[in-house]
This record gives structure tokens, sequence and C-alpha cells, in this order.
């Protein structure tokens, strides 16, 4: 008896995987998918049904995750919120040294302009705002990478 259950259960247990993965019956992928678009500001995600439905910034990032909430239902959409989460917390961690790094090397830049003569003070300001700025980078690239993530397992579920 025991083996005719063992049988049974791994008969039946490549179809519940199935369904659970079957795409989402109330949109299309060509309606409801994401894509990720560059803007001067940041990343958008756009999709067919609505032009942006939302962006990652560079500077002020908002947040996105309400895109990936609206199919938590879907499988793997627990994923693509992780990652989505992940991407926004990255991106507000890249645009705290854009934003220092920018300021500071504006301030330096404006204080050496003004007083027509470069400071050691204004000198340490532009060389700490540039590090901070060249920091930013790698760290932008990163929250582009988990958004990418993210867009990836939210379009999963539109798959046949």
């Amino acid at each position: 008896m025991p083996r005719t259950s063992v049988t049974l259960l791994l008969l039946l247990l490549p179809a519940a995987l199935l369904r659970a993965q079957a795409p989402a019956a109330d949109c299309a992928y060509e309606r409801c998918a994401l894509r990720i678009s560059p803007r001067l500001t940041g990343l958008a995600l756009v999709s067919n049904e609505r032009d942006e439905v939302a962006n990652l910034n560079f500077f002020w990032p908002r947040d996105i995750e309400i895109v990936f909430r609206a199919g938590s239902r879907s499988a793997g959409n627990d994923s693509a919120l992780a990652y989505a989460s992940h991407a926004l917390r990255a991106r507000k961690v890249a645009a705290a040294f854009t934003n220092g790094g920018l300021i500071m090397a504006g301030a330096a830049l404006a204080s050496a302009v003004g007083q027509r003569k470069v400071r050691p003070a204004s000198m340490i300001f532009a060389v700490a705002g540039t590090g901070a700025f060249a920091v930013s980078i790698p760290l932008q690239f990163n929250a582009d990478d988990l958004l990418g993530k993210a867009v990836w397992w939210y379009n999963r579920r539109f798959a046949p």
C-alpha cells in the first residue's frame, strides 16, 4: 500500500507543478509583460498595456514594488517582489553616493570659482565628491541588474 501511494504522489506532482506555473489568465504576455526602458533620470518599467508604470530613478528613487505586488498570487512573483525590493534598496544607497558626490564636487567648484582660487579645502571636497560619484557607478549598475531579475521573474508568469 505505501508503495502505491508514493507512485501516485510522484505521478501527480508534475501536474501540480505545471498548474502552479500556468500563465496569468487575466492578461497576455504581449499586453502585460514588463520591459526596461532607459530614461534620462533612470530605468522605466514599461508595459504595452500602459506606457510607463514605474521608474527606478537614479537620483530620487521611489517605490517600484507596487508594480510587482499586482501579481502577487502568480508563480514566481514572490521572487520578483524580492528582487524589486533589493533593487530599490540598492538604488537608494547608490543615489546617496551619486547625490552626495555631485553636491560636494559642485560646492568645491562653486567655491573655487567664487574665490578665483583653488584652496586646499576645495580640492579635498572635489576629490571626495568625485570619489563618492565613482563609488556610486557600480552600485547603480547593481541596482539595474536586480531590476532586470525582478522583471524576468515577473514576466515568467506569462510564459506558455
